[in-house]
Formats: structure tokens, sequence, C-alpha cells
């Protein structure tokens, strides 16, 4: 058989890196789709999920100029800062915009994460990265307004 018609080489990896780019690039849009119809279906059914409410309420409490944190925040409030500061510079606060933003600040997560693989000299930065954005305890709150993506990306920074 002729060796150029099969897609994987001996070292099961993808034989071209055009190929394995665009499979990424695929995984990507299929994420950021996800993502952006949750945030969608949040704008259309008006409600905020589970912890949520309390992250939504403690950003809005700094658009009101109360600086105090609440009762009942587990967080140290560097999050809700950010994402008021963003909000305030773009001139908008609602629960749509702060999802949208959080997605963005968790967007450069992902490219930090791929920075780093690249760094530590990892021979498969792409897909690493690729684990890292499909990994089950994080993929889900990329789009929500919770702490965890936004402390992640401290931590990698």
């Amino acid at each position: 058989m002729d060796k150029k018609r099969y897609f994987f080489d001996k070292y099961n990896t993808i034989r071209t890196m055009g190929a394995k780019k665009w499979v990424a690039v695929a995984f990507v849009v299929l994420a950021f789709s996800l993502w952006i119809g949750v945030i969608a279906i949040g704008i259309e059914r008006g409600s905020q999920y589970a912890d949520e409410k309390v992250h939504v309420r403690q950003i809005n409490r700094f658009f009101k100029g109360n600086f105090d944190i609440m009762s009942g925040l587990t967080t140290i409030p560097g999050y809700h800062l950010t994402i008021f500061s963003i909000s305030k510079v773009l001139g908008t606060h609602s629960v749509a915009q702060y999802r949208i933003i959080s997605l963005m600040l968790s967007l450069i997560s992902i490219g930090v994460f791929f920075l780093i693989a690249k760094k530590m000299g990892s021979r498969y930065p792409i897909e690493k990265t690729l684990q890292f954005i499909f990994l089950p305890i994080v993929f889900f709150y990329f789009p929500f307004v919770y702490t965890d993506i936004f402390s992640l990306l401290i931590v990698l920074i």
C-alpha cells in the first residue's frame, strides 16, 4: 500500500502540521460556538446559573459605588473588580456583558496555556491546549460569570 494514503504515521501522529492545525481550529470553533450558545440561551431566558448570582450581585454593587465585600462571597473580589472595570470602560453592564467579558478572559487563558506548553518544549502543544479547553471540570466554566477560569489565568501568568 502507498504510505501517502495513511492519515497517521507509525507513531500515531497526524502526518502534516497543516491537517493538525485545521483539526485544532475546528475543535476551537466548536467550543466557541457552544459557549456563545450558552450565553445566547442565558440572554433569552434572562437567567443566571448557580453561583453566578453571587458574582453578579458583587459586580453590580461596584457599579452602585459600594466597594464593600458582600457577605457570602467566598473569594477575594479581584475577578469582580476586573469584570467591573472592563464593563465600565465598555459603557454597559448586564449579565450577558459580564459573560462575554468572562469568555474573552477565558480565551486569553487558552492562549497563555498554549504559549506555556510551547515554552516547556512540549512535542504536542496544540493537543495539550485542546485537552485544556475540553477538560470537563474546566470546559463548562468558560462562558459563565465564575471566578475559576480567571483564577487559573492569573496562576498561569
